[in-house]
């Protein structure tokens, strides 16, 4: 979905207060405006936690290197993508001896990822300087434009780009499941199917039940149950540890539970979830901690 805010945040966004963009943000996405004093719903906490929870662990869980071996210490039996090349010039991908497919994403935010195969060259490199440029050095902006915006626990981690094993055999890539997990409960599940080509999500409860819910990003369809359910949710609880919430994403390949990533801020607050009970009812499982336990100290 476009973000609607963009037109009026390059006019005037950098002029307002974290808190206000935010807002506004939620009121455009929501169509009401967010009670950020007294949170309830799972968008309002999602968005709290954005402007007010300093906590350390935060900025591990955000370092895409530091937190595969996070996931590894809490899960020990998980497997992780290798990190096979990590740096800031993707000039020095050029004669390295890569596998037949990898994948090319930056350590210290979201939403970009580029799958390349087998070895660089000189002049695939120069496409690559190209399309991630800005990537590694980018600044924190609490309202840059969807997609570029990184959180301060973000911006606290090492800059830099990766390259990792592709996960999962043959053409396609495997289901993307995301587990949202309360107090170290899974409460809901989230399923990804075909997400790069013809993307399908659904929402389960525990019991891996299909919701009656959608959200502004959905397309009906079926999706891919895994096999292994009960490992899984062993990974997803075990990995969010003590977390008051994470959303810790994983997938089902060659007969193993491999990480993905785990999301402190999912869906920026930002996803609509139709009925809007669900945003209710998912808030109720998050009890947030105070604002002197966040802070960071």
């Amino acid at each position: 979905m476009r973000d609607p805010f963009i037109p009026l945040e390059r006019q005037i966004g950098k002029r307002l207060p974290d808190r206000l963009v935010w807002q506004l943000r939620y009121l455009l996405h929501h169509r009401r405006w967010p009670n950020l004093d007294q949170p309830r719903d799972f968008n309002e906490k999602v968005i709290w936690r954005t402007l007010y929870d300093r906590r350390p662990i935060f900025v591990t869980a955000s370092d895409k290197h530091a937190s595969k071996q996070m996931a590894l210490e809490r899960c020990p039996w998980i497997r992780v993508p290798e990190t096979i090349w990590k740096g800031r010039d993707v000039a020095d991908l050029v004669g390295l001896d890569l596998p037949e497919r990898w994948v090319l994403k930056p350590n210290n935010s979201t939403h970009r990822v580029i799958f390349g195969e087998g070895k660089v060259s000189e002049q695939r490199a120069q496409e690559l300087a190209i399309e991630t440029e800005g990537w590694v050095d980018l600044p924190y902006q609490p309202n840059a434009r969807a997609g570029t915006r990184q959180y301060w626990c973000e911006a606290a981690a090492e800059h830099g780009l990766l390259v990792e094993e592709f996960v999962g055999t043959g053409s396609g890539h495997p289901a993307d499941i995301k587990f949202f997990v309360f107090h170290g409960r899974v409460e809901v599940i989230l399923v990804c199917s075909d997400r790069y080509s013809d993307p399908h999500r659904a929402y389960l409860d525990r019991d891996w039940k299909i919701l009656s819910v959608r959200d502004n990003k959905q397309r009906i369809g079926e999706v891919e149950l895994p096999e292994m359910k009960a490992k899984l949710f062993e990974a997803a609880e075990a990995i969010s540890g003590d977390l008051d919430f994470g959303r810790v994403d994983l997938y089902e390949a060659d007969g193993e539970i491999w990480f993905g990533e785990l999301t402190l801020f999912s869906g920026s607050g930002l996803t609509r979830f139709m009925p809007h009970r669900f945003d209710r009812e998912w808030g109720d499982f998050w009890t947030l901690p105070s604002l002197d336990e966040v802070a960071g100290r």
